[in-house]
């Protein structure tokens, strides 16, 4: 017997800790429930003392255009009606805060989710199987559910939201225009009706739950993106774009270059990017950090930028694309690389070891993009950083520190 003590073969029956949680799905709904283009649906998490696993959780709605039109999604999802979301603890500091929050996840449902999801799971949770490819008609009354970590990028971390942050945490969420939310036959209006939270929780033991509350300090470390925005006049081809936020714990960025005149037009889409021409040598790309360059030379040509997309995105050491969707080019495809998917990104992990390891840089000199392009238009770039933020809880105080 000790023999088998000593070795640990005793093969006894582990304690399971399940017996002092009770996990189940709560459902939290807003201060009315009909909600029209560009106006903000607003969730208040109250009597909510329990862990929340928001990366399991989703927003449910009805959707329904309420005046004559027709529009399509086209490159986009049902995310083109979210224009901005907010999220703010307790005390109402701004954890959270992504504008444009339609024009990030077009891109990342492309590259940081494989053509499966986006054929599959994304027509169901994402485009209503009646829309007919993302076609919404006059009066059809439109059932969507839409995983709340493609809603806030912050809802998109593996560790559990503690009570603390989550008894009184508040989520904006702002519509966008109709005439922006894709392409349409005529400029109509809609609707979001009925929408509720379906949030995964965990309620400890009162016990456990008590000494949770009583901590001194607990620190919940997770991911999120900021956003910005610049212009480029007609007539000129290459911008300078300098990001005017805390870079020192980014671990990537992208920007985006659209038509002006898309984001002014009923009828066009207004998620679609500026291409990249085939060995155009117009289009080039650097982005710099004080004196260094990343990469170390200017990429020139779609060949070279598709590379960095590659690079940046890990799909060269891949085998398999479980977690990216775009074509350099198909002439049977329109969303591709150098028509409608075009994307300038950069790298700013220093290792590929650890999820968290951001490059430790100073904030006194600016992440900067310079793009050439071969168009000559009015354009906008939207730049996006990825980065990782703390939230220090104290027994009466909460930090944001970014």
């Amino acid at each position: 017997m000790e023999i088998l003590d000593l070795n640990d073969l005793m093969y006894l029956q582990s304690v399971d800790l399940s017996a002092g949680i009770s996990r189940q799905s709560i459902q939290r709904y807003p201060e009315k429930n009909s909600y029209r283009e560009t106006e903000q649906i607003i969730f208040n998490l109250k009597n909510t003392k329990q862990f929340l696993d928001m990366k399991n959780s989703s927003l449910k709605f009805e959707f329904t255009l309420t005046a004559d039109g027709i529009v399509e999604l086209q490159t986009g999802s049902i995310l083109n009606i979210f224009r901005r979301v907010r999220v703010l603890t307790p005390s109402g500091e701004q954890i959270s805060h992504v504008d444009h929050l339609n024009v990030l996840q077009s891109k990342l449902l492309q590259v940081k989710h494989s053509q499966n999801f986006r054929e599959v799971i994304g027509k169901s949770i994402l485009r209503d199987k009646t829309t007919q490819g993302g076609l919404l008609v006059n009066n059809g009354a439109y059932v969507f559910t839409v995983p709340l970590r493609l809603l806030s990028p912050f809802f998109d971390n593996d560790t559990l939201i503690p009570p603390q942050l989550a008894d009184g945490m508040r989520i904006e969420i702002d519509l966008e225009r109709s005439k922006l939310i894709g392409a349409a036959s005529t400029v109509g209006s809609f609707q979001v009706n009925n929408p509720f939270l379906m949030v995964d929780s965990y309620q400890m033991m009162p016990r456990v739950l008590t000494q949770t509350l009583e901590r001194e300090e607990l620190v919940y470390e997770y991911h999120d993106w900021q956003q910005a925005e610049s212009s480029l006049s007609a007539g000129s081809n290459e911008l300078a774009f300098p990001f005017n936020y805390s870079v020192s714990n980014a671990l990537e960025a992208f920007a985006v270059l659209r038509t002006v005149s898309s984001q002014t037009s009923a009828t066009a889409d207004s998620f679609q990017t500026v291409g990249i021409t085939v060995d155009d040598p117009d289009d080039q790309l650097l982005w710099r950090w004080g004196s260094v360059q990343l990469p170390h030379t200017r990429l020139i040509g779609s060949a070279q930028l598709y590379q960095n997309v590659l690079y940046c995105y890990d799909q060269l050491c891949s085998k398999t694309c479980d977690n990216f969707d775009l074509q350099i080019e198909n002439e049977s495809d329109l969303e591709t690389f150098t028509t409608t998917g075009a994307i300038y990104p950069v790298n700013l992990r220093r290792s590929r070891l650890f999820e968290n390891s951001g490059r430790e840089i100073s904030n006194r000199n600016n992440l900067e993009a310079q793009i050439r392009t071969h168009l000559s238009d009015s354009l906008v770039c939207d730049m996006f950083v990825h980065f990782v933020g703390r939230i220090v809880i104290k027994k009466d105080s909460m930090t944001v520190e970014k």
